[in-house]
């Protein structure tokens, strides 16, 4: 017994280096209250992206239906960034004065979204489903369909 417990702490010790820790979202509440788009460091977008999601997020906002996009690195698509999108939301809300005047939060990485929204889940996942192939071929039009589908 004496024995067996040097050796699990000593596993345990090197699991915790070795294995990969997934960091939140780097963006902040504060940063994505600055702007519609956000582009967190090692995440790509063309040009063209960046402007679809601007004239998104601005017609959303003109049809009363405020929407924040945020595009992560490959690396983050490990995390839960469903749960990254609701802690944005919650804490833009906040931010705004304690209201939810955010109605999407949604974080595209490579091959993975995260969304919270002002619907209900079951809502969310049809909205997806209606626009997977949408989503896969293109990921600005897909989740711009999506959220129109929400709005």
């Amino acid at each position: 017994m004496k024995r067996i417990l040097p050796i699990a702490l000593a596993v345990m010790l090197a699991l915790a280096v070795v294995a990969p820790a997934h960091a939140a979202v780097p963006v902040t509440a504060a940063e994505l209250a600055a702007t519609d788009v956000v582009v967190v460091d090692g995440a790509s977008a063309r040009d063209d992206e960046l402007t679809r999601l601007k004239a998104a997020a601005n017609d959303f906002a003109a049809r009363g239906y405020p929407t924040k996009f945020v595009l992560v690195p490959p690396q983050a698509a490990g995390d839960d960034l469903n749960a990254e999108a609701a802690r944005l939301r919650k804490e833009l809300g906040v931010t705004l004065g304690g209201l939810e005047k955010i109605d999407v939060v949604l974080l595209l990485a490579p091959r993975a979204y995260g969304i919270s929204a002002d619907a209900f889940d079951s809502e969310i996942a049809d909205a997806f489903a209606a626009e997977r192939e949408n989503v896969e071929r293109d990921r600005v039009t897909g989740t711009v369909n999506v959220v129109d589908r929400l709005a």
